[in-house]
């Protein structure tokens, strides 16, 4: 169950970077860490964070 927390304000470019790199690897490993891996993609999902390969479709 995800808590109910107030929404911070979105972090600088340099934090969202990390942000979407941490994103990626946390739904990467999402099967060996189990339900905390999915309460934390959820969070940063709802935070506006988006995994590197969803932000530049058109760099592949």
């Amino acid at each position: 169950m995800v808590p109910d927390i107030p929404q911070a304000a979105l972090p600088p470019s340099a934090d969202r970077k990390e942000a979407a790199d941490l994103l990626e690897g946390l739904e990467a490993l999402r099967e060996e860490l189990g339900s905390v891996a999915d309460e934390l993609i959820e969070l940063l999902r709802q935070a506006g964070i988006t995994p590197p390969q969803d932000q530049n479709p058109s760099a592949h």
